[in-house]
């Protein structure tokens, strides 16, 4: 018997076929959240702007971070990228470098944000212009309003620019991320500090205030000897390095932050024959600064000690000699977000002509209205205060020092402002556009709605692998330790336009739909239909999941 009249054919139209009557499960094309976009805490789509990255398409990519992130070129630098930590293809050769592929994209990708005609255009002040603030205004500025930032600085950019090296955040990077603001018809107020009397009458020519001013006070540490000549804090010292008072030996850095991290790292390229030491309670490998920055600083030659804290300064006819340091070990409730300290056995006393402490800063309490409770605010999760009108973003309500969640709480803020004036209820509107589990709210998806469920996750387990091959992360060069003591040259260096679109091709693009059309082909029923988005008709289609098995980025789910 030939084999031909083995093989069962219709010489017939299959339509007659209504297999969906098989089952009552049937298959659905929907788009999901990547890990990486619900853990970055400005909610950027990272798949969607690595598609267009991969393709060379900058100005495209550019376009979709900045419906959710006014600051680009800034976290493509100093982000501490939570992203990378949660990315899916980290369970493979290694995560995708996305923070690197988010520098490229704003530095080769050309456009700029456009104003939204919205229902209302208050008049509305930012005080402040860090992330948090320069995060409120442009998305305030996107929906239409008039927005007017106050800045007590010459300059705008608040800790972005008089607290963050040069080596790390170049000048002219910040300044290009402000210039695309200003397109936002945004006015910028200069050397104005604003005090309680002022922020007071704000509130009555402007429909809203928020307050984003940062903190900038430092910590003290209570101990004797503070006032010796000789010891200086974080971030007021960052803003103004002091080269006159002396030619230090020794200088100590107290803290494991990244403001101390950068403090010894700056000591290094004024004093680069200065013996440099980090010195922090926490155990080595506990310490809360970025990693990468961590290691740079032990590159550069900088000692870094833990388990120790200062019980006093020593001094002699006003300077200062030496510190008195404790043993001891760091107990965190990472919940609460406290810790405790516990001390140990054992003392020493260190040499030192310089030392620089830089245990974390608090708001300038001072400044904000009465009615305010020092210490711990009290706000809604978009800011709101319990003075009418009055809003805060940034330092003032976060938890974490960080500038990408500066600027996401610039966001929340922005949009809690604009629901406020319309008159919705933000709780509403908001928890609609959250992003999974996280705090981040999707802008894009508050102005155009979404076809993704935000709340559902693509998971790792869901996500085909055999479409990528093994492709290991380009990571890019860095400046040799050996001129950086002398230098305060950028140390990291970008990837390049084919570079940056390889890299963004290592993405699974998990949750996304790109049009692969595994589903379409393998479909034995022919129940899926092409178009954008894809359907699934389900007079034909009897659940049998081929489609949701070969799917390589868990987009199609039976229900």
């Amino acid at each position: 018997m030939e084999l031909e009249a083995l093989i069962p054919v219709s010489r017939i139209s299959t339509e007659g076929f209504r297999t969906g009557q098989w089952s009552p499960r049937k298959a659905y094309h929907s788009e999901k959240v990547s890990p990486c976009r619900e853990a970055c805490p400005a909610g950027s789509d990272i798949p969607e702007f690595m598609c267009f990255a991969a393709e060379g398409r900058f100005d495209e990519a550019l376009k979709e971070i900045l419906h959710e992130n006014p600051l680009p070129g800034v976290c493509g630098r100093v982000c501490p990228h939570p992203c990378q930590d949660h990315c899916n293809r980290s369970n493979l050769e290694g995560a995708v470098q996305i923070r690197e592929v988010e520098r490229a994209v704003a530095e080769y990708g050309r456009g700029l944000p456009q104003r939204e005609e919205g229902k209302v255009g208050g008049r509305i002040a930012v005080v402040g212009s860090g992330p948090a603030g320069l995060s409120a205004a442009y998305f305030l500025g996107r929906l239409g309003h008039r927005v007017t930032v106050f800045e007590r600085q010459k300059e705008l950019g608040g800790v972005l620019r008089y607290g963050i090296p040069e080596y790390r955040l170049p000048k002219g990077v910040l300044q290009k991320e402000i210039e695309r603001l200003k397109a936002l018809e945004i006015d910028f107020v200069t050397s104005t500090p604003l005090h309680r009397e002022t922020i007071l009458s704000l509130r009555q020519d402007f429909d809203a205030v928020i307050l984003a001013t940062g903190a900038w006070s430092p910590r003290r540490l209570g101990i004797r000897g503070e006032e010796l000549q000789g010891v200086f804090y974080g971030l007021p010292w960052l803003s103004s390095p002091s080269t006159a008072t002396t030619d230090p030996r020794r200088i100590v850095v107290i803290g494991g932050g990244d403001v101390a991290v950068d403090v010894a790292r700056v000591s290094r390229r004024l004093y680069p024959e200065a013996r440099i030491v980090m010195v922090a309670p926490e155990r080595e490998g506990e310490f809360p600064a970025i990693p990468e920055g961590l290691l740079e600083a032990a590159e550069e030659g900088i000692e870094i000690e833990g388990g120790w804290r200062p019980l006093e300064f020593l001094g002699e006819g006003g300077r200062l000699k030496g510190i008195r340091f404790r043993r001891c070990e760091v107990h965190r409730d990472p919940d609460a977000g406290t810790y405790r300290i516990t001390d140990l056995e054992g003392e020493r006393i260190e040499e030192a002509q310089m030392v620089i402490v830089s245990i974390g800063q608090v708001p300038e309490w001072e400044v904000l209205p009465q009615g305010l409770k020092q210490g711990h605010i009290e706000t809604t999760p978009w800011g709101e205060t319990a003075i009418k009108g009055l809003f805060l973003a940034g330092d003032l309500v976060n938890r974490k020092a960080a500038v990408v969640e500066a600027i996401s709480s610039g966001k929340r803020t922005a949009l809690g402002v604009h629901l406020r004036l319309l008159g919705d209820d933000p709780q509403k509107v908001l928890s609609e556009v959250k992003i999974g589990g996280g705090r981040a709210v999707s802008f894009k998806a508050f102005l155009k709605g979404t076809s993704k469920r935000l709340d559902r996750i693509a998971e790792f387990s869901e996500v085909s692998r055999y479409l990528f091959p093994e492709c290991p992360p380009i990571r890019p060069g860095k400046l040799d330790p050996g001129e950086r003591k002398f230098s305060f040259r950028e140390v990291k260096f970008g990837l390049g336009k084919e570079e940056a679109s390889h890299e963004a091709g290592r993405c699974f693009n998990c949750g996304k739909c790109t049009g692969c059309d595994l589903c379409f082909f393998l479909c034995p029923d022919l129940a899926i239909l092409k178009g954008d988005p894809y359907s699934v008709n389900p007079d034909y289609c009897k659940g049998c999941g081929i489609c949701v098995e070969a799917c390589p980025r868990d987009v199609v789910e039976m229900r």
